[in-house]
């Protein structure tokens, strides 16, 4: 195993912030900082249960499961771009390599669906909501964004999530501000029935309820 070092990465992005910072990996832990604001993400190494390899819209992510099911999502590594040391290496190896000296863990490669199919299997880990097509990730929803749900009809479920914040013009420090998109709602149609024994007695509900319920 080789020896436990610090790495610093530029231009890396940390859901659901919009705006780029500084990632640096240590052996006791992580910190993100922005470089347009004050905000700060610090995350004992202890913490971490799993990391993985994903392509996404910026480049490649580097997803960190947390021990409490909560994961945290940096984006903007790349793929074959990486200068340490005089040293040009591919982003993945260089955190492959690290993670193995400073965690004791594996880089795990995890492709997502790109199918584009409509339909597919939820399931609920921790904080997060994975959408999931065949044995793949379609997309997942952090649940500590979601601000509202309710039943909109009897096999339907709606999400409403939570508004992005107002940008404070003196945090900026004059920086031009740019248009941020957000999800704002989803509905899922989840037909069918279910049974949900309790008490002794067998309900019929339907699979919508149980989804909200859950």
């Amino acid at each position: 195993m080789g020896e436990a070092k610090s790495i610093q990465f530029d231009q890396i992005y940390y859901e659901p912030n919009s705006e780029p910072g500084v990632l640096k990996l240590a052996p006791i832990g992580l910190g993100w900082k922005t470089t347009l604001t004050d905000t700060i993400l610090t995350v004992p190494s202890e913490d971490f249960k799993k990391m993985q390899w994903i392509h996404v819209a910026r480049n490649y992510q580097l997803r960190i499961q947390r021990k409490n099911g909560d994961a945290l999502k940096f984006d903007g590594f790349l793929k074959d771009v990486s200068v340490l040391g005089g040293i040009a290496k591919p982003d993945f190896d260089t955190l492959r390599e690290l993670v193995k000296s400073n965690y004791r863990l594996n880089l795990e490669i995890k492709e997502l669906s790109v199918k584009g199919w409509n339909w597919g299997k939820t399931d609920f880990q921790g904080s997060q909501l994975l959408f999931n097509v065949g044995n793949k990730t379609a997309f997942e929803l952090p649940l500590n964004q979601v601000a509202n749900t309710n039943l909109a009809s009897r096999n339907e479920v709606n999400l409403e999530f939570m508004q992005p914040e107002q940008i404070d013009e003196d945090a900026q420090r004059g920086a031009l501000k740019t248009l941020v998109h957000e999800l704002v709602e989803m509905r899922f149609y989840i037909p069918g029935m279910v049974i949900v024994a309790g008490e002794g007695i067998a309900e019929e509900i339907s699979a919508a309820s149980m989804f909200y319920e859950t």
